[in-house]
Order: structure tokens, then sequence, then C-alpha cells
């Protein structure tokens, strides 16, 4: 079994960005799983709506409304456990890093916590989200797997959590701000 890991397949239209993990290929004893990887850069703001850039080919395209993602099954409905199995297994590795790129934020911003608030529970039947914050608070990882084998659609609302650290000041206990929400649909399109 191998995994593959390349940068996502993102279409970008004037509503939303469509991104696609593509279905596991199986041949006998060997098989291929794909894991999808995208690449976000976060501005944050105190007053103003956060934005959001999602990397397609070579530079930063805003994404309006949100994103969905995709997972992608065998052409056929399948009920080969071993088949389900490698459904499973397909995952989004979403990364995102802060964009401190405007003169308006003057400060240090690094996302707090896990780097993100749900605003409502997720279906856990469905899917799996994971978040973890590296790079000493510069960069969010969100991973998705472990998606539902049969055609559903779900969201995934949430805000962006993080601090500020005012220039001059230091690193003493600063507010947390978060972002409007955000939100990717999460889904797997009939077989």
């Amino acid at each position: 079994m191998s995994v593959e890991e390349k940068q996502a397949n993102i279409k970008v239209n004037k509503d939303e960005v469509l991104i696609t993990v593509p279905a596991p290929v199986r041949h006998d004893y060997d098989a291929t799983i794909s894991t999808a990887v995208c690449y976000f850069k976060v501005k944050p703001s105190k007053t103003k709506p956060w934005i959001t850039k999602i990397l397609k080919g070579d530079e930063y395209v805003d994404t309006p409304g949100g994103f969905r993602v995709e997972f992608l099954s065998h052409q056929n409905k399948t009920t080969d456990p071993i088949e389900l199995q490698l459904q499973a297994l397909q995952r989004i590795i979403l990364i995102a890093e802060m964009d401190e790129d405007d003169a308006e934020n003057q400060g240090d911003w690094r996302f707090h916590g896990k780097g993100v608030i749900y605003c409502h529970e997720n279906d856990h039947n469905d899917f799996r989200v994971e978040t973890v914050v590296t790079e000493n608070g510069n960069q969010l990882i969100m991973t998705i797997d472990h998606v539902k084998d049969e055609a559903f659609d779900n969201d995934i609302a949430f805000r962006y959590l993080a601090t500020c650290y005012e220039i001059g000041v230091g690193q003493l206990p600063a507010p947390v701000y978060y972002s409007q929400d955000p939100k990717v649909s999460v889904g797997r399109p009939m077989g």
C-alpha cells in the first residue's frame, strides 16, 4: 500500500472553492490512498472581517464564501470491506499560516489554543476533524479523514482563534480574537 500526497485539485468560482480528494485505487494486493494538501493564509484583524486565501498553483486567491471538500469514491457503490477501509484512510490536510502583511495589524498574531472553536457539534459519524497549532502559533493544521463511505454532505462551521501580542508590550496575557464564521463543507458524492 502506498500513500500519495500532493497539492489538492482546487477549482475556484464566484461562490466557493471546490477541493477534491481522489478515490483510493486498488489492484489485488496493491493500493494507493490519496492525501490532498491545501495551503492557506489567514489575515486576522481586530476590527475587520478576517480574510482567508488559498494557494492555487503558485498564487494565493480569495476564498469567496468558504470552501467545499469532496472525497471521491469508487465509480460503483462497494460493499467490499477492504475498499471501504481504504476510503476511510483518504484525508485532506489544510495548512493555514498567519498573514501579517498589513500595516493595520501592528503586533504579532498567533493562533490560540487548538486554533479554532466550532460553532456547533460536528456529526462524528460522518468524518473526523483534528486540529493542531505548530510553528510557535504561526501555523494551524486541520486534518479531515475517516469520511463516511456513503453519499452525504455536512458543514464544519468554526471560527479561527488568535491572540495578538502588541509590539513593545511583550508576552503579557493578551486578548483572544476570533474570526467571523468560515465554513468547510465536507461530503462524498454518489459513487
